[in-house]
């Protein structure tokens, strides 16, 4: 199995020990827990609109409804100062800041 699956197999240690336990199938249980959240465009466009009409829109509000996820990994987005700003940097700041440290060195 380790040729064909290599390191996604779990240990035969771990297939005996669950066996013991009564697990008689290979298939994954449902769990309690977190729902993942997908980016859909429609979603994304929503949690968008929200932010441009309130910016100062608190984490606390933001993480009741879900919406962290969103704001961080499909919008770049950052709390600074009470507004969300964007966490990726225009070409010019970039250059800028590569200027600055060659000035420093």
């Amino acid at each position: 199995m380790d040729t064909t699956y290599s390191e996604s197999v779990c240990s035969r240690a771990t297939v005996y020990a669950d066996f013991k336990r009564g697990w008689r199938s290979i298939e994954a249980e449902k769990r309690a827990g977190r729902l993942l959240i997908t980016g859909t465009q429609k979603k994304v466009q929503g949690v968008e609109k929200l932010i441009s009409e309130k910016r100062r829109i608190t984490f606390r509000a933001s993480a009741k409804t879900g919406l962290q996820t969103i704001i961080h990994d499909y919008l770049s987005l950052r709390k600074r100062c009470t507004r969300w700003t964007p966490h990726k940097l225009t070409d010019e700041q970039k250059d800028f800041h590569v200027d600055w440290c060659r000035f420093m060195i």
